[in-house]
């Protein structure tokens, strides 16, 4: 029957059979609600500790924000089709067949294309927890890449009996993912994203890494990270209440085309400048106020619209968890109504 049952028919019929039978009826629209109007005791946890309680869902995300990269594999020159054979992890996506002796392959890479956070990344380290007030609990860490494509670009000359001319093909593999150490202990975390481009060889194919570290403290999430200085690296916190997203390092500095012979030594100094510490940084976020006498994402006595945007969010829908209980009803309701939990 839902959350309610109709009434009118109930009134009707339990006034003509007395008070008895509508405490029954009472009885019965509380079970068919399973949602008890029953005193429960208040939780031990002081309010004040409860300020920033929730889930937390925090992404560390790394993407290229230029449109065409170079290929240090054939030194981002034109490279003629029979030496691309010989170069290691190298594949072609087109066989000129009898056109290959006088064929020449240009190798280019395609980044994401975006310089704001969202939008595809080459690798993004996630990781969900519960924080109470002061301790970290139910920490868990996922390793995400996305896809890397090659375009080749194949051209050839025209000859006493046939046409010059040339063709594109694209190969798209996932890059090479590493899992970086990722831990919680009592209020503070940390965590990592690192991947490499899956069409180099070992010996050219540079990781981009970064790593994040985050603590509560005083109402407040201070996050602090290190990276290299390409590609461009950002990150997003979600809770109850609560959406921060920071560009943390941003190389679209560099433009939207970097995929002339120049860009070689630059792209392979900024990936690898993170171990001498080249950009470092932090930032304190102020959690969202709160009086609220447990977490949001928690059951327990029910809360007051006062105690924090997110409580007066879900109440002003479901008057039920501030009159009664807050519920796995209610709790359920965070995210429709909060955004996370």
């Amino acid at each position: 029957m839902g959350r309610y049952i109709p009434h009118i028919v109930l009134i009707l019929f339990a006034s003509a059979c007395g008070s008895g039978l509508s405490d029954e009826l009472a009885a019965t629209e509380n079970a068919a609600s399973n949602r008890p109007a029953i005193a429960q005791p208040a939780p031990s946890r002081p309010a004040a500790l409860t300020q920033g309680a929730g889930h937390y869902h925090v992404a560390f995300q790394a993407w290229i924000p230029q449109y065409w990269v170079v290929d240090p594999s054939v030194n981002g020159l034109p490279t003629p089709y029979l030496n691309s054979l010989l170069i290691a992890n190298f594949s072609n996506c087109w066989d000129p067949g009898w056109l290959a002796p006088i064929t020449a392959v240009y190798s280019r890479f395609t980044g994401d294309n975006h310089v704001p956070y969202d939008g595809s990344y080459r690798s993004v380290t996630t990781v969900d927890f519960d924080w109470d007030g002061s301790n970290i609990t139910n920490y868990g860490t996922n390793f995400y890449v996305g896809t890397s494509h090659r375009v080749l670009d194949y051209v050839w000359p025209g000859g006493l009996w046939w046409s010059g001319g040339s063709t594109e093909c694209t190969e798209a593999r996932s890059p090479n993912l590493y899992y970086p150490a990722s831990s919680a202990s009592g209020a503070n975390f940390t965590l990592a994203t690192m991947a490499s481009d899956p069409f180099l060889p070992p010996t050219l194919a540079t990781p981009l890494f970064g790593r994040l570290w985050g603590g509560f403290s005083g109402g407040n999430l201070t996050l602090s990270w290190l990276t290299g200085q390409f590609p461009s690296f950002g990150v997003r916190v979600q809770a109850p209440g609560l959406t921060y997203t920071r560009t943390v390092m941003d190389a679209s500095g560099l433009g939207s085309d970097i995929s002339s012979p120049t860009f070689i030594p630059v792209i392979a100094a900024q990936l690898n400048c993170w171990v001498v510490g080249c950009n470092t940084g932090s930032v304190t976020i102020a959690l969202p106020s709160s009086s609220c006498a447990h977490p949001l994402c928690s059951t327990g006595v029910p809360l007051t619209s006062a105690c924090s945007n997110c409580a007066a969010s879900v109440c002003a829908h479901d008057p039920y968890c501030c009159q009664v209980w807050w519920d796995s009803i209610c709790v359920s309701e965070v995210p429709t109504y909060c955004g996370s939990c």
